[in-house]
């Protein structure tokens, strides 16, 4: 999860991927579920995530479809990486089809006003 975007923030700290983060690591997901489904087990109130959900506070508070899902692409260069978007809505077995994943794949919850930071790949049809 990466926090909003801050008039404090210099361009170098993004440069240097400084952004503030919650790392959130879910050891197992279900293939079948849609990335709305695994998000609202963080940030929707169920018993037990009291302490995850005040951590998370501005994306609790949020509408979930402006959240954007991203991930990077892989294999690309540090100093220019590429983001793959994912439809909230799609499972996590479609989203990931025909895709690189290198061990357990990371996946970057922003708001949508922080898009430009986080250049979208686009495929070349062939």
């Amino acid at each position: 999860f990466h926090y909003h975007s801050n008039a404090a923030i210099t361009s170098q700290e993004i440069s240097e991927n400084k952004l503030p983060k919650f790392l959130r690591v879910e050891s197992e997901m279900n293939e079948n579920s849609t990335w709305l489904e695994a998000l609202g087990k963080h940030l929707d109130v169920h018993p037990g995530n009291s302490a995850i959900r005040s951590q998370l506070k501005m994306f609790a508070n949020t509408r979930r479809e402006s959240l954007v899902l991203l991930m990077k692409r892989l294999p690309c260069s540090a100093a220019a990486p590429q983001y793959l978007q994912f439809d909230s809505n799609a499972t996590l077995k479609d989203s990931l089809k025909a895709k690189t994943v290198i061990e357990f794949p990371t996946v970057e919850v922003i708001f949508e006003e922080d898009r430009g930071r986080f250049p979208l790949f686009i495929g070349v049809v062939s």
